[in-house]
């Protein structure tokens, strides 16, 4: 055997080895690899990842407002002023919208009527509600907040404003036979409970039907801002 081309050889598998070695040193100085947890220009260790962001807590109240939810929607009986409903239950009843000549007009909770704001006036809801409003013929929706008293037509339980319609797509018809769905209700002691509706939508939207709700309540009975 030659020995010489086995050194020869021998030195070769040195040298492709330490090749080897270095290319892996400066992956790990660019910090292409991990090089167990080293910083990659001070050699130091790195400090723990952060801890992953804990998945948000169901709201109070959720599960009994999927319990609402599985409940038959309320039929409102088609007189002018039928009883206030505090159950959170889902509502089956027609909608109309505000002309918008209305514009400026004082809604009930003390501000001026807008047009392209998503509110709405409820026979049954109290003020401050913030519901989920589906047009049963299509099957649009969209949420709105009570912030105002009517309409006072017997055979109607909602008004929403123009800009609502057009999102219900009932503008051509001007009526719509509607499922109203609760998410955000006050109480009489300042409370806000959980609807229907609140199964339905995310704890963010849940929280912030919730502030809203507080907000018109206390506009509409500056005593509930103490509460």
């Amino acid at each position: 055997m030659d020995t010489s081309k086995g050194c020869a050889q021998a030195a070769r598998v040195r040298q492709a080895g330490g090749a080897m070695r270095l290319g892996f040193v400066v992956l790990c100085s660019f910090g292409l690899v991990s090089c167990a947890g080293l910083h990659p220009v001070n050699g130091l260790a790195l400090p723990p990842p952060p801890p992953r962001p804990a998945a948000p807590a169901a709201p109070h109240g959720i599960a009994a407002a999927a319990r609402l939810q599985a409940m038959k929607p309320i039929a409102v009986a088609a007189v002018r002023h039928p009883p206030m409903d505090l159950s959170g239950r889902s509502e089956v009843g027609r909608a109309s919208f505000y002309a918008a000549r209305l514009r400026g007009r004082r809604t009930a909770d003390g501000q001026r009527f807008n047009p392209r704001a998503a509110v709405a006036a409820s026979k049954t809801l109290p003020l401050g509600t913030v519901a989920r409003v589906v047009n049963l013929t299509n099957g649009t929706s969209a949420t709105v907040t009570v912030d105002d008293r009517g309409p006072f037509v017997a055979s109607r339980m909602l008004d929403v404003s123009p800009a609502v319609a057009v999102r219900l797509g009932m503008l051509r018809e001007g009526v719509a036979r509607v499922l109203v769905e609760p998410i955000a209700i006050p109480e009489p002691n300042g409370e806000v409970r959980l609807g229907a509706g609140a199964a339905l939508v995310t704890p963010a939207e849940i929280h912030q039907a919730v502030l809203t709700s507080r907000q018109i309540m206390r506009r509409a009975d500056p005593s509930a801002a103490s509460r």
